[in-house]
């Protein structure tokens, strides 16, 4: 049994855990629940059970460099519950004006009231596993397995939509730049930098598939992480200032505090920090949210390999 539960409901403090189990290397699927990474959301019955699906079971599948603690909670109350045609992985972004927007693997990007209605829905041509992005006048971005970065208006209307190059999906979340210029990176290895009107304004390629979302700094330096076990720091105009290496992949996406600390993780079991003296630009967008400059400076490591 676990001592600790990393799951949230609408109120902690009422929450009391029901069971758990530690586990290394597995997934636990559940039927007819919200399974996200670090976080289970579950009905309850008035009986006071967990209710598990119609099969009332837990299945566990083997997955690589997956491992912790999983608990289940009982919430006192929940306030709504939005359900799509197939799994959501998509991290929900939320508008100033409180609408909620989140991507499906049933293709469609959905737009949901603060009251858990459907507001409108956006079909792509395959899954979203991306996290949409909300631009300075509205318009949402976020990427799909067919190989498209989407612009969306804020009636869910078609803006534009962006084709990487080859014809590989986009998970990544894009990130928009103080001048409007929207970045994104794809599995066809190239790091795209477009115009507000989506056409191409430059694009980078490393060596792997880029997973990682970018961070943008005050400087307008670009932050990102690629399968090739680099992250890399390139400049506005498109050409590399640098690249640091590490152990392993980098799915993970840099992170950039207020001093100009740059923070990343590996898949070589470390986070990565990168010391600099430049202070940090905030996104005018809600997602990735709070990435800061970065400057040159030394490189630590927390961890160990």
């Amino acid at each position: 049994m676990c001592q600790e539960s990393n799951t949230r409901n609408e109120d902690d403090s009422k929450a009391n855990r029901s069971w758990g189990i530690s586990c290394t290397c597995c997934i636990l699927a559940f039927f007819d629940n919200i399974c996200l990474i670090g976080v289970l959301t579950v009905q309850k019955r008035k009986n006071r059970d967990i209710k598990m699906g119609k099969k009332n079971m837990i299945f566990i599948f083997l997955l690589f460099f997956l491992f912790g603690y999983i608990a289940l909670a009982q919430p006192e109350s929940l306030k709504w519950r939005f359900r799509a045609e197939y799994k959501i992985t998509s991290s929900p972004t939320i508008d100033p004006d409180g609408t909620i927007y989140v991507g499906s693997y049933d293709n469609y990007l959905y737009a949901i009231k603060q009251d858990g209605s459907l507001k409108w829905r956006f079909k792509a041509g395959f899954w979203i596993q991306s996290s949409p992005t909300i631009g300075p006048d509205g318009t949402i971005y976020v990427g799909s397995w067919d190989h498209h970065l989407y612009a969306i208006k804020k009636d869910g209307s078609l803006k534009w939509r962006f084709r990487a190059k080859g014809k590989q999906p986009i998970t990544s979340s894009p990130a928009i730049g103080p001048d409007g210029t929207i970045y994104v990176g794809s599995w066809d290895c190239y790091l795209y930098a477009l115009k507000e009107d989506g056409d191409l304004k430059w694009k980078f390629k490393t060596d792997f598939w880029i997973q990682s979302s970018p961070a943008i700094g005050l400087d307008g330096t670009i932050y990102v992480g690629s399968w090739d076990h680099h992250l890399y720091a390139i400049k506005k105009d498109g050409s590399l200032m640098w690249k640091f290496k590490t152990e392993n992949v980098i799915t993970s996406s840099p992170a950039i505090g207020p001093d100009g600390t740059i923070y990343v993780g590996s898949w070589d079991h470390c986070l990565y920090t990168i010391c600099s003296e430049s202070e940090g630009y905030q996104l005018a967008s809600p997602w990735p949210g709070f990435h800061y400059n970065y400057g040159r400076g030394r490189i630590s490591k927390i961890g160990s390999p």
